[in-house]
């Protein structure tokens, strides 16, 4: 795997829980991201 530059905004507790958890791609995408439905992760030092 190559983390990209937002990986270590993540802990490893939210790692594990993006990694384990299953999504599903909603319409709510575009050129630069995907919409995701399904467990919610958090995010350190964005607000």
């Amino acid at each position: 795997m190559n983390p990209c530059y937002q990986f270590d905004l993540f802990t490893p507790e939210q790692r594990q829980r993006f990694f384990n958890a299953r999504y599903i791609l909603t319409p709510q995408m575009d050129r630069m991201r995907y919409g995701l439905s399904g467990e919610v992760i958090e995010c350190q030092g964005v607000t």
